[in-house]
Order: structure tokens, then sequence, then C-alpha cells
């Protein structure tokens, strides 16, 4: 009898070992499990905020990228640039982000590496370097506007930092929006002068082989020269063989091909016909794919012609003088340093006029100036008449309109200081610069905004996320 009880507590005791084994087996997977669920849900948790912050740090730079002059997107070509934000969320995550050039035709990978914890994740955008043809504004400053006083504003005027206005309540002469705080960016082609300067012919029937080119002055100036040079040649300061040509007079002159004008006399009130139709300059784009174009006379893409006037030294483009241009091609007058424009300019067959103002690093004088009572362009096509002023020099390039002209065309340049002043001066066009100033009695109408040979807008934005 007591040999049974032990044999059932023996049995017992095995009975209750195995169920506590199993129990805990059952607890410890239920335990692995359960830990392994809240390892995955924190991993999740962490692999979001990792993803958010390295989301975060993508479209911070591609906001940044959007706002950056274009001349900043030369620091992507040849290498990966990196940026790293730390002490982000809880003072944990990190974002590290990279931008790099993927090809020629204007693509760039942003690629961001977000972490939290100890967990990564990686957001890629591609940006895409796109191209704009329409003028958005009528007047557009990247800077601030400060004092704005006018007359009469029909159109839209912007800027990438406040808009005020002097005297409170002139904003009610805009007829269109105000928009101030708003990053509209541009670059424009310009010409490789050098390049330009030495293709041009310099001999032919208005000169002499000796000089480089021909010089337009007045009849009294040349009569004044004459004079002079006569009067070192008697005194045995100059040979005769070592004069150089005088210039040119004509109360009409016809050019017909490109070439360089190194002198441009204030008192040359003559008039000037541009004859393009046999123009022989293509635009070719410049091996930076940005910011500069050649001039050749091959075809490239079968594209607009053009004829090329280079002109050396400050020009004075005067009241009495007239720019006619005629044929079927198109005019670029390239001026190495200032011009001022108060003469009549116009156009026969809806023909595009280019200035490219360069300019002198070393000079501070004026660059351009709009002035004088006169119609300066083509009355309702200020589309076909363009002042691009170069930004690539160590100052700010720096335009007026002054003295009661109309003024048909547009004047672009992305770090010029333009200033509308004095008088009744009225603008019919569009005007971009890295700060404008509006002066009293100015008006200003915007015309054909979205004309596609006004200008061309490039931007950057995001192509798609990879």
């Amino acid at each position: 009898m007591k040999l049974g009880i032990r044999e059932e507590n023996g049995s017992t005791f095995a009975y209750i070992l195995v169920v506590m084994v199993v129990s805990f087996l059952l607890v410890a997977g239920l335990i692995q499990v359960t830990t392994g669920e809240n390892n995955q849900s924190r991993y999740q948790t962490d692999y979001i905020k990792a993803y958010y912050i390295a989301r975060a740090g993508a479209e911070s730079m591609a906001m940044e990228m959007e706002r950056m002059d274009n001349s900043y997107y030369e620091h992507f070509y040849d290498v990966e640039q990196i940026a790293v934000a730390e002490d982000m969320l809880d003072g944990i995550g990190e974002a590290n982000v990279s931008v790099k050039r993927v090809d020629e035709d204007g693509f760039y990978r942003i690629t961001s590496v977000g972490t939290y914890e100890d967990v990564s994740a990686t957001v890629k955008i591609m940006m895409e370097y796109r191209e704009r043809s329409e003028l958005d504004f009528g007047v557009y400053a990247k800077e601030e506007m400060k004092d704005i006083s006018i007359k009469d504003f029909d159109g839209d005027i912007g800027s990438g930092g406040d808009i005020v206005f002097k005297p409170e309540g002139d904003d009610k002469n805009v007829t269109g929006t105000i928009n101030p705080h708003t990053a509209n960016n541009i670059t424009f082609k310009i010409p490789k002068t050098s390049d330009v300067y030495d293709s041009l012919e310099c001999t032919g029937d208005f000169f002499d082989e000796g000089q480089t080119g021909i010089s337009l002055v007045s009849k009294q100036t040349l009569s004044n020269k004459e004079k002079a040079i006569d009067d070192l040649i008697k005194n045995g300061s100059v040979l005769p063989d070592e004069v150089k040509p005088l210039g040119y007079y004509a109360d009409n002159l016809i050019i017909d091909k490109s070439l360089i004008i190194n002198e441009w006399d204030g008192g040359f009130d003559g008039t000037i016909t541009i004859d393009t139709d046999h123009a022989q300059y293509y635009i070719q784009d410049g091996q930076d794919h940005e910011d500069t174009f050649d001039l050749v006379k091959s075809n490239p893409e079968a594209g607009e012609k053009w004829i090329v006037l280079y002109l050396e030294g400050e020009v004075d483009f005067e009241t009495g003088a007239t720019l006619d241009v005629i044929g079927q091609h198109n005019l670029i007058i390239i001026v190495e340093d200032g011009i001022e424009v108060s003469g009549t300019i116009s156009v026969a067959n809806s023909n595009k006029i280019r200035f490219y103002i360069m300019d002198d690093v070393d000079d501070n004088q004026q660059d351009l100036r709009i002035v004088n009572n006169n119609l300066i362009g083509i009355k309702d096509h200020p589309e076909l008449l363009t002042f691009y002023l170069n930004p690539f020099i160590t100052r700010p390039i720096v335009a007026t309109i002054d003295n009661n002209p109309d003024f048909y065309g547009y004047i672009i340049g992305p770090e010029a200081i333009v200033n509308l002043k004095n008088g009744s001066s009225t603008v019919y066009g569009g005007i971009y610069a890295n700060e404008v100033n509006i002066d009293a009695s100015s008006s200003f109408y915007q015309l054909n905004p979205s004309n596609s040979n006004v200008t061309l807008y490039k931007q950057m934005g995001i192509a798609y996320w990879e």
C-alpha cells in the first residue's frame, strides 16, 4: 500500500514537472514573440523617423537648389557635395545629404540618408534644370524693393524680399499682383566676346585695312582731328604713314556684314541701316552648357541667323542718330563698355535686336542709360528689343531709364541695378534685376509677358522621386 502511494506521488511530480516545462516553454516563446514584435515595432517606428529625417533633408536641399543663383550649380559639376545636419528629432537623428550632377542635360541627384538611433533610411530626388520662356513679372527684383513710388503700374511686381511703397498706399496704383518673398531665378547666355572679336572681319569698304573697325564721328569732330593731325605732321611729331585713319561719317551708312565699331562719337547724328539679309552667324551653346554661347558661321541646328556689331569703348547713341534694322534676320550688338541710348531704333520685319552690355570691371561709370523724350524700341513689340546686362563681373552693372523716354523692351540683369527715375518715364515690357528702384512719376506696362522671344529663364525643380 505505501509503495503504491509513493509510485502515485512520483507520477504526480513527473506530471507537474512536464506541465511546468511546457508552460515555461510556452511563456518563453510568448516572451520571444512579444519581444520580437516589440523590436519590429520599434524598428518600424525608428525607420519611419529615419525616413522622415531623410525626406526632410532631401526636400530642404531641393528647396535650396531652387533658390540658388545659377552660377552655384557649377560646384556640383565635378565632385559630389555633402551637407550634414545633426541633432535632429529628439537630438538623436542625423541627415547626410549629397548632391551630384548626373549628366550634362541638367539632371542632379540629391541623396539623403537619415539616421535615428541605429536605423537608417535613404531618400533620393532627381532635380532637373528646366527651361521656361515666359517672364512671370513685369518687374522683378531679387533683393527687397524699398521706397517704391510710381504713377501707374499695369502688371505684376515681385521681389525676393520685401516690397515697400512710399508714400504708403502707392500699391493701389498696381493693377496686377504684388508678390514679396518670391524666388524667381534666371540665367541667360552671354557671348564669348574674345572669340567674337577675333572672328569678326576687320576690312572692307568703310575703313582702312589698318583699322580694327570703323569710327562713327561727327563732321566737326572729323575736321578737328584732321587739323590736329596736320599740325602734328607739320611740326614733325608724327610721320604721315604713322597717322591712323580718322573715322567715317555719312548721313546714311549701310552696314550689311558683321564688324567692329571702334568709336561711336556723340556727335554722330546720321542714320545707320543694318541690312541683315547677309547675316552669317548662328548661336551655338558654349561648353559650360549654361551661361555662354559661341557665334559660329556653321549652321548647328538650322537656327536663327544674326549679324553682329561689336562696339568698343563708351558709346553715345544720341537723339539725332537712327538705327534701322532691315532684312529677314536679327541683330546682336555687343557693347564692350557702357552705352547711352536716346536715338531712334526701328525694325522692318520683326527683327530681334539684342544688346549685350559686357562692361569693363575697372570702369565705375554708368553702364546703360536710356534717356530723353523719345520712343526707344518698337512700339507695341517690346519682345523685339532686349538689353542683357553681364552678371559675371566684380561689381553690378547699373542701368537707368531717365528723363521722359517711352521704352519698349526688356532689361535683364540678374546681378544688375536698374533705376527708373525722374520725369515721366514709361516702360513697356519687363525688367529683371538684382535691385530695382522706381521713383515718383514713372509708369510701367507689362506687355506680352509670355512671349518666348523675351528671354530664357532656367529654373531648378524636382523631376521625380527615385
